[in-house]
């Protein structure tokens, strides 16, 4: 063999010992990758970033671990909501209006998927949810989310009251009143809206206020004395560069060119500084640069992985965090952001395949269709895809809603209004009867509609108004009236008046008798349906009381 010879073939197996050994690191790294994604799944985020425990009472291990997951953290529901699946399957199909053949076919399919559902693994411990139940029934502490960073805050029942005390005796703020206030000041906040041509809630509210800020823009900047090298803005925050001695010569102007609209200042720090979600950073060449900003408070805790939540919830905070690096980083610092996001990801327990997410050159926007079919749905693993897919086959998309949060779970700082909440209610009667009925507005705005058509008679418009037509020595006791359940749609509170022995149809002012009369012949004349039933309904407005079950009450 020549030397020439010898030389091209050492180079040939050199080569290839080269591309053998970078695949097998290449094998190697996503080993470890992998292998450390499983390992964060059972780790969460340092709990000293992301729990403050500014409280008098030491929390043990399970109840910081169970708080660092956050408190938009849903832990595993023990059993299938399978009333809440069927109250939406059923809402879906009245609001969408499906014919009754392929309200069959979906309601069969629903019905096999769930009967065929297994138990799934919990997300959180034994030791975890126990602790959970403690933090929520223990009165003496109070926790919270903080303002910024999304960081956990546990605090002393008694220096939160007094924190807020403290804030409500401010006399120049606030006062004492003896009503509501609230549909006054709406009243107000409209009109002086409409003044200024724009209705509360309008769509193009934005618009006209956009249009504003231009105008104001062009009158400032043209009657300005001084003028600022770059003015840029968005809405009403602007970034601008100018001489330093004029700063606040031009902030003056500013304020001056409109009484309604003022404007604050800040200034660049260490050559950086804070522009909506952008930190622009001063070059040593006099260039700017940019990358994501970030507040000292930021902890980087998101939807953790292990949430039961829908897969769609995960996908998008992973493509919202890395299409914003894409679109705010310039190419300096674009590497280090996506780097943070990923270890942010790691800790947050995002496997290597959710992280795997490439940005898109021209992201679209999601334009609504009103006409679009949809379901509501409660998320359960394992069912709701399943009943996702089978709606899709009909036009209908699905839209899940996660079970109880942690948020949801622990107890609430804010004292609860009664009876501000739609869905079932009843209201009891002297003569032990009691009325049970639904609305989709507040059920206190309902009792009060109750209560004014007693006092003007008008029986056509409450049910608990022809009861006491007809029994004049009765007396409704409004004074005890309570919420059943808290539904928002209209077959869901169907089906809480049905769990409450109540029919759909019959709205119970009858004595025992007559409604286990009534009931046996409801029974009687219902024909068999599948094995999903939707709550039957009446023709006749369900708050009005049943005819016949007075005719039975009067007999007996």
């Amino acid at each position: 063999m020549s030397a020439e010879d010898f030389d091209f073939c050492d180079a040939v197996i050199y080569n290839q010992s080269e591309k053998i050994a970078e695949r097998s690191n290449s094998r190697h790294i996503k080993k470890y990758k992998k292998l450390e994604a499983k390992v964060s799944n059972t780790k969460i985020l340092c709990n000293g970033d992301t729990v403050k425990n500014l409280s008098s009472k030491e929390l043990d291990e399970s109840s910081i671990s169970v708080l660092a997951k956050g408190m938009n953290f849903a832990p595993t529901p023990l059993n299938i909501p399978t009333e809440s699946i069927i109250g939406s399957v059923e809402e879906c199909l009245r609001r969408n209006k499906i014919d009754r053949l392929t309200s069959e076919t979906i309601r069969q399919d629903v019905s096999v998927l769930i009967r065929k559902a297994k138990p799934i693994k919990s997300n959180i411990t034994k030791k975890e949810m126990n602790s959970l139940k403690k933090l929520s029934a223990d009165k003496d502490i109070i926790i919270l989310p903080a303002d910024k960073g999304n960081c956990t805050v546990v605090l002393d029942t008694d220096d939160y009251h007094s924190k807020i005390t403290n804030l409500l005796n401010d006399s120049s703020t606030y006062k004492q009143v003896s009503y509501d206030p609230t549909a006054r000041v709406l009243r107000k906040v409209r009109q002086k809206l409409a003044e200024y041509g724009v209705a509360m809630g309008s769509p193009v509210a934005p618009i006209i206020a956009d249009i504003w800020m231009q105008y104001f823009e062009m009158k400032a900047l043209e009657t300005s004395p001084i003028k600022p090298v770059i003015w840029k803005r968005y809405v009403d925050d602007t970034f601008c560069i100018l001489n330093k001695n004029d700063v606040d010569t031009f902030l003056n102007h500013l304020n001056s060119v409109h009484s309604k609209i003022q404007f604050t200042m800040e200034i660049e720090e260490n050559n950086t500084l804070a522009f909506l979600d952008v930190k622009v950073i001063k070059n040593q060449d006099g260039t700017l640069g940019h990358t994501v900003y970030r507040k000292n408070t930021h902890t980087d805790r998101y939807l953790h992985a292990a949430s039961h939540h829908h897969p769609a919830n995960f996908n998008s905070v992973v493509s919202a965090l890395i299409n914003r690096a894409h679109a705010i980083c310039d190419q300096n610092h674009l590497q280090d952001e996506l780097e943070r996001v990923d270890a942010a990801l790691i800790k947050n327990g995002y496997s290597l395949k959710q992280r795997s997410w490439k940005p898109k050159t021209k992201p679209t926007q999601d334009i609504q269709n009103e006409n679009e079919k949809r379901a509501f749905l409660p998320y359960r693993k394992g069912v709701s895809e399943g009943i996702g897919r089978i709606l899709s086959n009909y036009g209908i998309k699905s839209i899940f809603k996660p079970p109880a949060k942690i948020r949801q779970i622990l107890r609430s700082p804010k004292d609860k209004i009664p009876l501000q909440n739609p869905g079932v209610y009843s209201v009891p009667c002297s003569c032990g009867s009691e009325y049970i009925g639904e609305t989709k507005r507040s059920i206190s705005t309902r009792l009060n509609e109750h209560i004014k058509a007693i006092q003007k008679n008008e029986v056509t418009k409450s049910a608990i108004c022809e009861h006491l037509a007809y029994n004049t020595d009765h007396f409704i006791r409004f004074d005890q009236a309570k919420s059943i359940s808290t539904e928002r749609f209209y077959v869901p509170r169907l089906k809480s008046k049905n769990q409450n022995n109540v029919p759909s149809d019959v709205i119970s002012f009858a004595c025992t008798e007559a409604y286990s009369q009534q009931q046996q012949l409801m029974q009687s004349q219902q024909e068999p349906s599948s094995e999903l039933q939707a709550p039957t309904t009446s023709t006749q407005n369900t708050n009005r009381y049943n005819l016949r079950a007075r005719k039975e009450n009067k007999k007996a």
